[in-house]
């Protein structure tokens, strides 16, 4: 029993040879290679000079994915996005920055500085006519403070009596420094900028 798939190919078989056999041609020259695919095209090898500028290239993006990083995550920057931590693949300064920004304390220090009543006490401040006077005082309140606790410390008896001296002149350097002075010499904007940022 033959099929109909066999007779078919019996039948196309015998149509097919002798017209191809008609068509041949008898030549000396040998028959065409079968063609290879082609193979993709290799990009040129990097001169001194495009190497350079693409190893530039890459350390500027790195730089610049960094920047975002860090300004992702500084309360500060237009970019803050609060919902982002520090990264845990960051590696050197980039980490340390991102987890001091990502830290709670420095967070709400910077939502206090974002406030624009406080924005607005600190220019006052920044433009007083004594704001050079300001700094010499506390340059010189500095100076005081040094040559205080040392004499102090010099007359302390024991340990505990130069502890105490060092934290009762701390405590006393920081009243005048943040109080006294700018008080005196700055006046009611500086009373007005404490008041906004403590409240």
């Amino acid at each position: 029993m033959i099929s109909k798939i066999g007779i078919a190919l019996l039948l196309a078989s015998s149509v097919a040879a002798p017209a191809a056999w008609a068509g041949m041609s008898y030549s000396t020259t040998p028959p065409a290679q079968p063609q290879q695919a082609q193979q993709p095209a290799q990009t040129p090898p990097l001169t001194g000079d495009d190497a350079l500028i693409q190893n530039l290239m890459q350390q500027k993006l790195k730089q610049q994915q960094a920047y975002d990083a860090i300004n992702q995550a500084n309360p500060l920057s237009e970019q803050f996005d609060p919902t982002k931590g520090a990264d845990p693949n960051a590696k050197g300064p980039v980490a340390e920055v991102q987890r001091l920004l990502s830290n709670p304390m420095v967070q709400s220090m910077g939502s206090v500085a974002q406030s624009p009543r406080v924005q607005a006490l600190a220019m006052a401040v920044a433009s007083h006519p004594n704001r050079s006077m300001l700094l010499y005082v506390e340059i010189a309140v500095l100076v005081a403070f040094f040559i205080f606790r040392s004499w102090r410390q010099s007359m302390a008896g024991g340990w505990k009596g130069r502890l105490w001296v060092s934290v009762y002149s701390l405590v006393l350097l920081w009243v005048v420094a943040i109080g006294v002075v700018p008080i005196i010499v700055l006046g009611v904007p500086w009373l007005q900028a404490l008041n906004g940022a403590a409240g």
